[in-house]
């Protein structure tokens, strides 16, 4: 059986409609949403010769973080931030020896449970890995 001409063209439009879409969706620029990170994470690191163990719980709404960091020798700490397709950046504010410093932390998820990057205080940085708590396994 042969398939007339017109119903020939009609497909080869249709899918030349398609991969036009498609290349112009590409070609816009359109960012995929940010991975949804909201829950418990331990944050292990170091800055400045001083190891680094955190454990943050998040609630992201959009791109934006908030929530709490804390670690075993210091009180909670009030937490902010932001994702943006696979960037995080988390911060918050400790006090050390009488003078109040903002960690900064940045980095890049590998998959929606883990995370590395660097982390910034007070003119000094080092690096850090962070794995969500509460990920399936």
């Amino acid at each position: 059986m042969q398939i007339p001409n017109r119903m020939m063209r009609k497909g080869i439009k249709v899918k030349t409609g398609l991969l036009t879409g498609c290349v112009l969706l590409l070609a816009t620029g359109l960012s995929l949403p940010a991975a949804d990170i909201s829950g418990a994470w331990n944050l292990k690191g170091e800055i400045a010769g001083n190891n680094l163990d955190v454990k943050c719980t998040l609630k992201q709404d959009g791109e934006k973080l908030a929530g709490t960091c804390k670690t075993n020798e210091m009180p909670e700490s009030k937490t902010t931030g932001e994702v943006k397709e696979k960037t995080v950046s988390i911060q918050y504010d400790v006090e050390y020896e009488g003078q109040t410093y903002t960690l900064v932390y940045t980095g890049t998820l590998d998959t929606e449970t883990s995370v590395k990057g660097t982390v910034e205080a007070g003119g000094a940085s080092g690096d850090f890995a962070g794995s969500k708590v509460d990920a399936p396994k």
